[in-house]
């Protein structure tokens, strides 16, 4: 009974929690089935806010740059061509200064020199006495020549009367043999004088022969006498100096050396891809070119102008000479691999301000811009927004660029983001010239999206700063005149 009585009270006490439960689950229920069903939302995310420019196309003069060290186009060196004492040296000739052409930079002690001239003078005036001596013994042999010549005549005249009368006594035959013997006499002296007039012309060649010779010696004792004033050959500007008055100088002895005032050069190390970036599509008026038949410098650079910009330092005292291509080196340069080009700029010295504009004085390192092509319809955007194919997601296959990469860029169409493929046709430093994919007035991204895919929602915000920098770089340098046409359209895997 104690038993049943504590099962019972056990049973009356779990009532009150399984009706809790039992009501708990009952609400639950309720709940669940009077609660309102969810409305579906059909709103989008909100579009992500990027920057954009407007592309315009127009005509791009293209560029490149380089580096490269500046030297005279022309040095003299002042080089001692006879021995002597350096009597007088021009004062200016002192190094960094500026001499003008004519200068008399080395007077050399002449004494010498003039004592040779007047030897040489003597010997010129004795040698002349002795040919008008030869031509009046000459005219002398020849009247005695005469002269013998009659009594040769005289004496056969003679012979034949005696021969006619006949031999009747030994008189007679003496004054016969007598008669021979005298005529013998005068054809032998007559003969001789012959001879000797035979020998005129011989006698008078080597002493014209040694009277040349003379005049030679003459001619250069007066060229040394020249060679001691040492005259500088153009308007120059010293670069060294290595004589002193009373310094005694030897033949060959460096004296000093002068740069060139006229134009200065500029050696710039240029990539070759850099070289072909000024010319892409080639150049039209020269066409195919046979190196071995024409001169490169005739043809090229002087028929086809190439400018350049030369520049040093930087901020307020940075300047720039405007120059042009001369010509280029023989080949690459074997350490960088590089085409030594050459740059002339006239007047290097103009409008030099001291501690505002220097001057273009060698081996200053410059930097040099190169102005190659007029090319129209294109379009210019910053180099920072091409993206390299492989990147892309859900891209098409690009378009080849100068370098071989294939290259995109994000365009912003009807809130959408549209991956366009590009032709470069020139990656210049700062900026990517495209022929092809992108059309004037195409909204092109400037953020850098991560990550990107086509079609996802956008909201672009106008960059005017980028726009007008874009429209200024289109404008650059685009002088009046011929420009390249229009690129024809590409083969596959070609800018």
């Amino acid at each position: 009974m104690q038993l049943l009585a504590k099962t019972w009270k056990l049973i009356r006490s779990a009532v009150p929690a399984v009706l809790f439960v039992v009501a708990g689950v009952l609400i639950y229920v309720f709940l669940i089935r009077t609660a309102p069903k969810p409305i579906p939302d059909d709103t989008r995310p909100a579009p992500r806010l990027v920057r954009v420019f407007r592309a315009e196309k127009g005509t791009r003069r293209l560029a490149t740059t380089a580096y490269g060290t500046s030297r005279a186009s022309q040095d003299w060196t002042a080089i001692a061509e006879v021995s002597g004492r350096a009597v007088a040296v021009d004062e200016r000739f002192e190094s960094g200064e500026i001499l003008p052409a004519g200068s008399v930079l080395i007077e050399i002690d002449r004494t010498d020199y003039a004592l040779a001239e007047e030897r040489l003078l003597a010997e010129i005036k004795s040698q002349e006495a002795q040919i008008a001596e030869l031509e009046q013994n000459e005219e002398n042999l020849r009247r005695i020549a005469d002269l013998q010549a009659q009594l040769v005549s005289v004496a056969e005249d003679q012979l034949k009367r005696l021969k006619g009368t006949p031999e009747s006594s030994a008189v007679a035959k003496n004054l016969l043999d007598t008669a021979e013997s005298t005529l013998l006499g005068y054809r032998t002296s007559w003969q001789e004088t012959q001879n000797q007039l035979e020998l005129m012309p011989v006698r008078r060649r080597l002493l014209e022969t040694s009277l040349e010779a003379s005049n030679v010696q003459l001619r250069q004792a007066r060229r040394n006498l020249e060679k001691c004033s040492i005259v500088l050959a153009f308007d120059a500007r010293c670069a060294s100096k290595a004589v002193e008055v009373g310094q005694f100088v030897t033949v060959g002895e460096r004296l000093g050396c002068f740069l060139a005032l006229e134009k200065a050069e500029v050696v710039a190390m240029v990539e070759p891809r850099k070289v072909r970036a000024l010319f892409p599509r080639g150049i039209e008026e020269l066409g195919t070119l046979d190196l071995t038949e024409i001169d490169l410098g005739e043809s090229l650079f002087k028929k086809v102008e190439v400018p350049a910009e030369v520049r040093w330092g930087s901020g307020e005292t940075s300047r720039v000479w405007h120059g042009r291509v001369a010509r280029l080196a023989s080949g690459l340069d074997p350490a960088t691999r590089t085409i030594p080009v050459i740059v002339e700029v006239p007047n290097p010295y103009k409008d030099f301000a001291p501690g505002v504009r220097p001057p273009l004085v060698p081996d200053l390192f410059c930097e040099v811009t190169f102005k190659g092509a007029l090319v129209d319809g294109v379009v210019i955007v910053p180099r920072d927004c091409l993206q390299e194919a492989p990147a892309l997601q859900g891209s098409a296959s690009a378009s080849a660029s100068p370098n071989g990469a294939e290259y995109c860029v994000y365009l912003l169409r009807e809130g959408q983001l549209h991956v366009a493929k590009v032709g470069v046709l020139v990656l210049e430093k700062d900026h990517a010239v495209i022929e092809r994919g992108i059309e004037g007035g195409d909204m092109v991204i400037l953020t850098d999206l991560f990550p990107a895919a086509e079609g996802m929602a956008l909201e672009g915000q106008l960059d005017e700063g980028v726009t007008a920098r874009m429209r200024a770089a289109l404008l650059e340098g685009v002088p009046a005149g011929a420009r390249l046409s229009e690129a024809p359209p590409a083969k596959e895997g070609a800018p």
